[in-house]
């Protein structure tokens, strides 16, 4: 992933499909392709690979690797309009997740699902619960903008900015 990060997209591309084809029962791999090709916009090819580094989980793999994988596949569900696969994603992240990062999923495929309050709901409990967290307050924004409370969303972004 330094690669991208130094902007060398294709080069980290390619050795993230390399350590896909060469370990292919290792949902690490697929589950780190997923997040990049989320990052560059590949939202279709980053679910199927989210989807099969699921498949690929074992009752041996520990439980940051099992919320990372269902983190990732919360994700590439929401941005391929899948909201079915999201929820159930998200309730089958909440054996391992922590509290403050499920609350976050939750509020994100609830906005997704155009539960406003609900979302607003586990945004506000999450930014209370992560002081340092910028998304958790951002989501709220998002919320109180979308109900058309303005005041409500501009100190949430206020928020977020001095986080």
């Amino acid at each position: 992933m330094l690669n991208a990060q130094l902007g060398l997209y294709e080069d980290a591309e390619a050795l993230l499909r390399e350590a896909v084809r060469k370990d292919e029962g290792d949902p690490r791999n697929s589950i780190a392709l997923a997040r990049y090709l989320l990052s560059r916009g590949l939202d279709d090819e980053a679910l199927v690979l989210a989807k099969r580094a699921r498949q690929r989980l074992a009752p041996s793999h520990g439980a940051d690797l099992r919320f990372e994988v269902f983190s990732v596949l919360a994700r590439a569900a929401l941005a391929t309009a899948d909201m079915r696969l999201a929820s159930r994603t998200v309730d089958e992240a909440s054996v391992v997740a922590p509290a403050e990062a499920l609350l976050l999923m939750r509020g994100a495929a609830f906005l997704a699902s155009g539960k406003v309050d609900e979302a607003r709901a586990a945004f506000v409990s999450a930014s209370a619960s992560l002081p340092l967290d910028a998304g958790a307050s951002i989501g709220a924004g998002l919320c109180a903008f979308r109900a058309k409370s303005y005041d409500d969303a501009m100190r949430a972004f206020q928020q977020a900015e001095a986080r």
